[in-house]
């Protein structure tokens, strides 16, 4: 299972198994009880950067010239 909360910057891996047994029959069937686990906290950073409103503009800008009002690619466009 892997976790992470959005205040906590660490993943968290979890991973848990058993079992059971012990003898039923003397020298002959058995059964036992057994159980393992693992805990992985891994932190993580994360860096983002977001664009100013004068790039995000350019961006459609160019955008739409490129599409144009069909808002399809036109082999104008392309070249």
């Amino acid at each position: 299972m892997c976790r992470s909360n959005a205040g906590d910057a660490r993943l968290r891996f979890d991973k848990w198994a058993g079992s059971f047994g012990g003898p039923i029959r003397k020298n002959k069937l058995f059964f036992f009880l057994d159980t393992k686990g693992i805990r992985l906290l891994i932190p993580q950073n994360y860096q983002v950067e977001i664009p100013s409103p004068q790039i995000e503009a350019a961006t459609l800008a160019k955008i739409d010239s490129i599409i144009g009002s069909t808002g399809r690619l036109t082999s104008a466009s392309v070249a």
